[in-house]
């Protein structure tokens, strides 16, 4: 039996250690145009925050990291992160930078490509001892929430807004029919109730006007 963690999507319950990959650059994400949107497509999971511990900044890209103890020479993970932590001069974000993946979060599996593997620094290579050779190591996923993290399958998809579970629509849906349909509707400058049954001239419920005359 592979005791290796084989589902596309992880949790993390803990912070783990990991840092940016190299060589990332040239990989194109498989059935979207961005891996920031490849990441919640296939997640189910919008992150407005950087999903390194310790950074607030907006999560604009879906970045290539190497989780300690999880990846290897096949496999690496897409979480959502900040500019700036995607940047491949930011030296906290590189292997010995000591940073972390906060808890509480999803990650997405991906392919580590030729380019990653022959980085001018070698992502493998143990930050103690650059000339090592890469270490191979085999992860029993834990069965219980309290380990580092749990596995998954295709993950929850919930409306961006309320949060209610929206699995079962389309992947290009970000929100539930409620809430979409609350989004475009028109409403009274005055009280926020819907009047996209009055007059498109109107700008106000009917209560609001009469109190207004």
């Amino acid at each position: 039996m592979n005791d290796e963690p084989c589902s596309s999507i992880l949790r993390l319950h803990k912070p783990m250690w990991a840092w940016n990959m190299d060589g990332s650059s040239s990989a194109k994400p498989p059935t979207t145009k961005t891996w920031i949107r490849e990441y919640e497509v296939g997640t189910g999971s919008v992150l407005s925050a950087c999903a390194f511990e310790g950074c607030e900044r907006r999560a604009a890209h879906g970045g290539h990291v190497w989780i300690r103890g999880v990846s290897d020479e096949r496999k690496c993970w897409i979480a959502p992160i900040c500019a700036e932590c995607n940047d491949p001069k930011t030296d906290e974000r590189r292997q010995g930078g000591n940073s972390r993946l906060r808890a509480n979060i999803y990650v997405l599996r991906t392919d580590v490509t030729d380019d990653m593997r022959n980085a001018m620094r070698r992502y493998s290579q143990s930050p103690q001892s650059p000339q090592s050779p890469p270490a191979r190591r085999r992860v029993t996923p834990p069965v219980s929430p309290q380990g580092p993290f749990s596995v998954h399958g295709r993950g929850r998809r919930n409306c961006e807004r309320c949060r209610v579970d929206i699995s079962n629509r389309p992947l290009n849906h970000t929100r539930c029919l409620e809430c979409f349909q609350n989004a475009a509707a028109r409403r009274c400058v005055s009280c926020s109730d819907n009047i996209s049954d009055r007059p498109p001239s109107h700008f106000l419920c009917l209560p609001c006007y009469q109190r207004m005359r």
